[in-house]
């Protein structure tokens, strides 16, 4: 056929026109020792270009996969980084609420021993008029500056970042609100026993009126109605009507309730701070030895028993011992 074959020497054989064959490679094995034969592996182009190509893709793949590993790693890293700060911060947190309620308890107990101090200090007419807010409230009050650091003032606008130094300036700031709080404790408790002394004091001096009525012979020397001898009269007589109320004049305990020569039934009270009273000329007793009293309680009922011209109520004081005068700071 023409065109098919080029011309050729006598006895060559003809060349066939077309597209030359694919070249091929060949990969030859050759042991190092002798004795085994070698081996020859024949690739043709097309296979070894895509063998290239897969071993590109492979390596590209696998440095890709090596790449998002390391990078995996790393984030994983940060995440477990995150989650202890987290953890740490939570446990933190809590040690803060913890610690809030307990300062909060404090404060609360604070306040309610202040209310009971201004109770017994207002029930004895002690308490000043202009009281104004608490003691405890004002002593814990947060300085002008102590929520001005680290962003504080707004606490909703915090970003995470600013979570630790958040958490540390709530650190000192509970800190400092403690300290306070121990500082409070001890004033508070220095007060109240301030308090409770000087309201024992005021509840165990004679201070009110024993009965309603009229001095009819203050302490002091006098002329005796009964023996018309002049003696010293140790206490004050309040003339009031036949079995009006007898009231003690301070907290105390009742040490006499029966009848004495001369006195006539008597009640005799023994209160603190070396105070002691006496009542006497009463036509019946209302206690009995051993009773404890309030101020203000009936005690007997006025009468004129014993050594007395009239119903009244002979009424002494005693200062360690020694006679006082009842109108002398103990009567209002």
């Amino acid at each position: 056929m023409q065109g098919l074959f080029s011309k050729s020497a006598k006895g060559a054989r003809p060349k066939v026109l077309g597209p030359e064959p694919e070249p091929r490679y060949t990969l030859l094995i050759v042991p190092n020792h002798g004795g085994a034969k070698s081996k020859s592996l024949a690739f043709s182009r097309s296979f070894v270009v895509t063998a290239l190509c897969f071993l590109v893709m492979a390596t590209a793949a696998l440095t890709w996969f090596v790449c998002s590993y390391r990078e995996n790693q790393k984030e994983l890293a940060e995440l477990r980084y995150l989650h202890e700060v987290a953890d740490s911060q939570k446990q933190q947190i809590i040690a803060l609420q913890e610690q809030y309620q307990e300062l909060s308890q404090r404060l609360r107990q604070s306040e309610l021993t202040e209310a009971q101090i201004r109770t017994m200090l207002d029930e004895e007419g002690l308490l000043p008029q202009s009281t104004g807010s608490g003691f405890a409230a004002a002593s814990v009050q947060r300085s002008p500056g102590l929520t001005s650091r680290d962003g504080l003032t707004n606490p909703r606008q915090l970003l995470d970042r600013d979570m630790g130094s958040a958490l540390y300036a709530l650190g000192l700031a509970s800190e400092d609100l403690e300290k306070r709080l121990d500082e409070l404790d001890e004033k508070v408790e220095e007060l109240q026993e301030t308090a409770v002394t000087t309201v024992d004091f005021c509840r165990a001096k004679p201070s009110i009126w024993p009965v309603s009525g009229s001095i009819s012979s203050s302490f002091g020397g006098r002329i005796h109605p009964v023996t018309g001898t002049r003696d010293q009269h140790q206490a004050t007589d309040i003339a009031a009507p036949y079995g009006a109320d007898v009231k003690a004049t301070a907290d105390g305990v009742v040490t006499f309730a029966g009848y004495k020569y001369g006195y006539g039934y008597t009640v005799i009270l023994s209160h603190k701070f070396g105070y002691s009273t006496l009542y006497a000329h009463c036509s019946k007793l209302r206690v009995t030895a051993g009773q404890e009293v309030k101020r203000g309680d009936v005690i007997a009922n006025v009468g004129q028993s014993g050594t007395a011209t009239g119903p009244h109520l002979h009424y002494e004081i005693r200062l360690n011992g020694q006679p006082v005068d009842p109108e002398d700071g103990y009567l209002p």
